[in-house]
């Protein structure tokens, strides 16, 4: 989902957040900043999933090791099952954010969402980390000799092994107060950005073949329901009584909100792109997504109703189309 901010004036002229949402906020500024600002953080994401794919890809091939249900036990019925799963956890998610924000429990909220992404994104971001260290030293023995190193391998892979463990600690603190702590806040997006670019990436080439594309496909459909008829229609109708509750001076300059499972699924497309598919589709994808999802922010912050608006189906049908067409020749 893509919206307006409805981030809020202080007295002291100040912008209060919403961080019991799973967002990347960009605070109020001229359209064409805005639009700028989105581009930019979605092209990083999307090249932060392209190296998360490749970095994968060097040690480990294609498999369906993240999938509930494999299609190599159940066939292509598995895809189905695979969207119909996480759909429901999409809903029922979707519906106890919604119940928790009519109910105020806004603080409860925010600490559940910076747990829970804390804990993700340490253990997914602090693997990725230590992987491409691991992989530039490997680089870097081909230019210096660093045989030494890999000589008792044992030592090493324990070492890496302590580092994933300390970068779990202090990524999933940093993640925990950047969306707890005004202090820390400043770390929230570009922390959101790489969490949505690891798993996407990663997910696009572990689920099998067939699940990433009727993900896509599904939760696309599914978006468009959710921003105008369903749940998410419902949760930003919210947010705005909580402004006008507020009763404090709105904006005059407009803010955006971008939702982190819109990024997951570029990255999704960008690393399944990679595992199935080749450098060249690879690179249309990219482009597809950047220019589908820059599109439909222009809409959003061009639009007189100033509502949100889908952020998946754009891009995401540009890129399956690109996807279909390189399977097909």
């Amino acid at each position: 989902m893509m919206s307006e901010s409805p981030n809020e004036k202080t007295s002291n002229g100040e912008i209060k957040d919403i961080p019991f949402i799973p967002v990347i906020s960009f605070p109020p500024d001229t359209e064409d900043n805005l639009i700028k600002k989105a581009f930019f953080s979605i092209l990083i994401t999307i090249l932060l999933a392209g190296l998360t794919a490749v970095s994968y890809l060097f040690f480990y091939p294609p498999s369906e090791e993240g999938a509930t249900f494999k299609e190599s036990q159940m066939g292509s019925a598995a895809a189905i099952y695979n969207l119909l799963f996480l759909l429901s956890i999409v809903l029922i998610f979707s519906i106890i954010l919604y119940i928790m924000i009519k109910k105020r429990m806004l603080n409860l909220l925010t600490i559940m969402q910076a747990l829970l992404l804390g804990f993700v994104g340490g253990s997914i971001i602090s693997f990725f980390l230590v992987l491409w260290f691991y992989e530039g030293l490997i680089l870097l023995n081909n230019v210096i000799n660093l045989d030494f190193l890999f000589n008792s391998i044992d030592t090493l892979i324990m070492v890496l092994q302590i580092a994933i463990d300390i970068l779990f600690i202090i990524i999933g603190a940093l993640i925990v107060l950047s969306i707890t702590s005004n202090r820390f806040a400043k770390y929230r997006n570009p922390l959101l950005i790489l969490l949505s670019a690891t798993t996407g990436g990663f997910l696009g080439l572990s689920l099998g073949e067939i699940t990433p594309i009727i993900l896509m496909i599904g939760f696309a459909i599914y978006d468009i329901f959710a921003v105008f008829k369903g749940p998410l229609k419902l949760i930003t109708e919210e947010l705005r009584n909580i402004v006008e509750e507020e009763g404090e001076e709105l904006k005059t300059k407009t803010g955006l909100l971008l939702g982190l499972g819109d990024l997951f699924f570029y990255s999704l497309a960008v690393g399944y792109s990679i595992a199935y598919l080749g450098w060249l589709p690879t690179a249309l994808v990219g482009v597809t997504l950047s220019v589908g999802a820059t599109y439909t922010i222009g809409l959003v912050l061009k639009s007189k109703r100033k509502r949100a608006l889908p952020a998946l189906p754009i891009p995401i049908f540009l890129s399956i189309g690109i996807i279909v067409l390189f399977y097909l020749i």
